[in-house]
């Protein structure tokens, strides 16, 4: 399923990037991403998903979805 298409329905959500990449999974831990997985970085109370989405990136993931800006050490 195209990244669009997953993101359509969600208010306020800003793309960054290319929103035609097919995501073929979902995943919010970074050791389960794949080629074609979507990280969801969860900002947890224990763990901040956020600091593994450059791991997530590393492993395949085509896209990154989060309330933060990756990178921005927000």
């Amino acid at each position: 399923m195209l990244l669009s298409e997953l993101l359509k329905n969600i208010d306020g959500c800003e793309v960054r990037g290319d929103a035609s990449v097919d995501v073929r999974d979902i995943a919010y831990d970074s050791r389960k991403v794949s080629d074609g997985s979507c990280f969801v970085a969860i900002d947890g109370n224990n763990i901040d998903g956020n600091k593994f989405a450059e791991d997530g990136i590393g492993r395949g993931a085509c896209a990154v979805i989060s309330e933060q800006m990756i990178g921005s050490g927000s």
